[in-house]
């Protein structure tokens, strides 16, 4: 018979168990594992679902991200790259079900070996070339990403950043071309046209 946890215990494992695997620092009020790197800070947020209840359901999910606060003070601002850490397989792709010891032991593997392939790698390049580590998220990580091209100009400069600002504006439809002409025009009344991304970031910079 399955023993079911506390939803104490199984966010703790989850929490000191990733602390021990990457080394980074425990910001536990936060719910976040935090490593800073020169100019950047990597973080892996922990995410729980409203529906936990001890002893019978705990979910969780989680989110590697990127922060750059030459950007901004705001995280809508200084947030330059993230990806979601979410169930691949299932009924619930959403949260990952931790409410028994043999499922936390799993999503904990599973866990470590996705953070491996994306946070600890990119950790491991920024440490070792910040220049080359940017340019591979770049070209190999873009769209998985979600890469803010004002980041990725700011440390290789614009001519490094075309191909991707091209790639962009091909893959607008005609609602956006719209869009971004009434930007040009003076509309704010897109969420886009008023926060950093980077349909707006090409916009300003006469682009498009």
């Amino acid at each position: 018979m399955e023993e079911f946890l506390s939803v104490q215990d199984a966010t703790n494992k989850v929490f000191t168990e990733l602390e021990e695997f990457t080394g980074w620092k425990l910001l536990k009020s936060q719910r976040r594992l935090k490593k800073k790197i020169g100019s950047l800070e990597l973080y892996i947020d922990f995410f729980t679902s409203k529906w936990n209840t001890s002893y019978r359901y705990v979910g969780l999910n989680a989110e590697f991200s990127m922060a750059y606060k030459k950007l901004g003070k705001l995280p809508f601002q200084h947030i330059v790259a993230y990806c979601a850490y979410h169930p691949l397989t299932g009924d619930d792709l959403y949260w990952y079900d931790i409410s028994t010891t043999d499922k936390l032991e799993a999503v904990i593997d599973e866990l470590k070996q996705r953070i491996q392939n994306t946070a600890l790698t990119l950790e491991k390049q920024i440490e070792n070339d910040l220049e080359n580590a940017v340019q591979s998220v770049l070209d190999d990580h873009f769209e998985e990403y979600r890469v803010r091209l004002e980041f990725a100009a700011d440390i290789l400069g614009t001519d490094a950043i075309k191909p991707q600002v091209q790639t962009v504006i091909e893959s607008l439809t005609d609602v956006q071309r719209q869009q971004a002409l009434d930007y040009k025009n003076g509309a704010r009344t897109i969420p886009w046209m008023n926060n950093p991304n980077n349909l707006k970031y090409i916009v300003d910079n006469n682009w498009i």
